[in-house]
Parts: structure tokens; C-alpha cells; sequence
């Protein structure tokens, strides 16, 4: 017999619990800690997404998604669909949180998320072999990006050209848009990431970065991952006012109120940080942001 839109809803508006939501969570947390990138991509049809993403930003996406805070804003889409009466949209909506996900198994200690995916090809630049006598006849200046090992620009330089002997240039660097995936590059100085100011979303995640004062000047990111580095200061966030999602998860910090600067702030990742005051988190979510923390009744 097929199911009534009626019957659906009825299901949805019983079933779909705090509690529900609290197992889904708890197990998507857990993973992320644990490091298993794995399992927690076997959530990622249930965002309706086409295509891989990087794991900071597919964690954040999931906590979004089913976090318990978020519980009547999902069952007040779930009368919206209801009343326009879009049983097919409703079923999707009911699978969508309804779903069976097999135990996550033991992740090794060394489990590395390789598959990252990066959001630009090399040609996006503009520094091809043949461009070199323009750049030199215009006078552009390159930025010297060979002294300092593992730096932000060795890292951006072994991603888009690979061994080729090119030069990226300043203007290079400004005509970078939309996102940039950094991970897992080992990088310690953020020298030249200051002028990559039309990036709206960043991954610097699993390096050895210990200050950010270059991502100051970086006022259009409105997505940044910065998990499992060596940061303690964050006071150069404070001008990143279109920040809506932020991962500093697994680092030194301690002094997280610089985040009640960030309004625009809908979710923030803090797990695995020596939190001082967690008075401010208190605040943060008070306005409505999701937070990620260790000490959370979810983990």
C-alpha cells in the first residue's frame, strides 16, 4: 500500500527526536575525533551533495544538518513540505534523516585523509612558461617563495605546478577565487596568503601553522579550516566578519572571545583546545551558533 503524505508526516513528526538526532551527531562526532574519515563519508549522500568535499568541510556540513539545536527548524521544514502537500519532496526529506549506517569500525592511528580535493586547476593562474617575458616586461613583481621551507607558497607552488620551474606572481595570488584546499602540506609560514583576499573559503588543515595574523586581510572567507595545527592565537579573526563556518578543532587555543565579534558565526568547531572560558561558548550559543566542544553533552 503506498504511503499517504499524511502517514509520512505523522512518522516524521514522531520519530524524527532529539534523540534521534543526538545518536546521529554522537556518531559523526566520535568519528571525526577518532579520525575516521571513512565512515564519516558514508553520511555524505544524505546531503544531497554531488561530488567529494574536504573532510573539515563535510564535518561541519553533517553537524549542521543533524545537530539536536537544529531540531525545530528540521521539523518546520517538514511541516512546510507537508502543507504544500510534496509527498516526493517529503519522502527525500524523511530519507534524509531516516537511514541505516553500519558501526564504525576502529580507525588506524595513522589514517590519513588522502582523497582531499582541491579546488582549482592550474590553469586558473595565468603563470604559464610562455606568459614569464610579459610578467617581466610589465614588471610584475614574483614573490619570493623558495627561502622558506614549507611555507604557504611552497605548499600553493607544489599543488598547481607541480616541479615546473614558474613563477606566481602577487597578482597570481589576487585573481584566486571561490575555495582553496591546503591541507596536509606541512605548512608552518602563511607568508602570501594575505593577498589571496577574494577567497571565500579556506582549507589550511593538518599543518604546523602557529600564527595567522596573514589571514587578517582576508575579509571575504566566509568558510575556513584551520583542525589539528599549533595555533593559540586567534585574535586576527576579529576582521573576518563574513565568517560562517570555522573549524579550529585540535589546536593550543585557549582564548576563544574574539568569537563573539564574528555575528554572522553559524557554526565553530573547537574540539581538542584547552578552552578557558567556556562562559563564551555559552554566549555563542545563545545566538544560535552550533558549537563543537569538548565537555558537550553530545560527546
Amino acid at each position: 500500500m503506498t504511503t499517504s503524505i499524511r502517514d509520512l508526516y505523522r512518522k516524521i513528526k514522531k520519530e524524527l527526536t532529539l534523540d534521534h538526532l543526538k545518536q546521529i551527531t554522537v556518531d559523526i562526532i566520535d568519528a571525526y575525533k577518532r579520525r575516521n574519515f571513512a565512515h564519516l563519508k558514508k553520511y555524505t549522500p544524505f546531503l544531497g551533495l554531488a561530488g567529494d568535499i574536504h573532510t573539515a568541510r563535510l564535518f561541519s556540513l553533517l553537524v549542521m544538518k543533524f545537530h539536536p539545536d537544529r531540531h525545530s527548524f528540521i521539523l518546520k521544514q517538514a511541516d512546510d513540505l507537508f502543507k504544500k502537500g510534496d509527498l516526493s519532496a517529503l519522502r527525500t526529506f524523511h530519507d534524509g534523516y531516516f537511514f541505516s549506517i553500519p558501526a564504525a569500525p576502529p580507525a588506524p592511528d595513522d589514517d590519513i585523509d588522502a582523497d582531499e580535493k582541491y579546488a582549482f586547476d592550474e590553469e586558473d593562474f595565468g603563470y604559464r612558461k610562455q606568459d614569464l617575458a610579459d610578467m617581466e616586461r610589465y614588471g610584475e613583481s614574483a614573490l619570493d617563495f623558495g627561502e622558506e621551507e614549507h611555507g604557504f607558497m611552497e605548499a600553493l607552488h607544489h599543488l598547481f605546478a607541480g616541479g615546473l620551474d614558474v613563477i606566481i606572481t602577487e597578482s597570481d595570488l589576487m585573481s584566486l577565487e571561490g575555495a582553496l584546499d591546503l591541507s596536509d602540506f606541512d605548512i608552518v609560514d602563511l607568508k602570501g596568503a594575505e593577498q589571496c583576499i577574494y577567497l571565500n573559503e579556506l582549507n589550511l588543515s593538518n599543518n604546523m601553522i602557529e600564527k595567522i595574523g596573514n589571514l587578517s586581510a582576508l575579509v571575504d572567507l566566509y568558510y575556513l579550516f584551520l583542525s589539528n595545527n599549533q595555533i593559540e592565537n586567534i585574535a586576527p579573526l576579529e576582521s573576518l566578519v563574513h565568517l560562517k563556518e570555522l573549524d579550529i578543532s585540535f589546536n593550543n587555543i585557549s582564548d576563544i572571545r574574539v568569537l563573539e565579534k564574528l555575528d554572522g558565526l553559524e557554526y565553530v568547531n573547537l574540539l581538542g583546545n584547552p578552552i578557558s572560558d567556556y562562559a563564551v561558548v555559552d554566549k555563542l550559543m545563545k545566538k544560535g551558533t552550533i558549537v563543537v566542544f569538548d565537555g558537550n553533552i553530545l560527546t
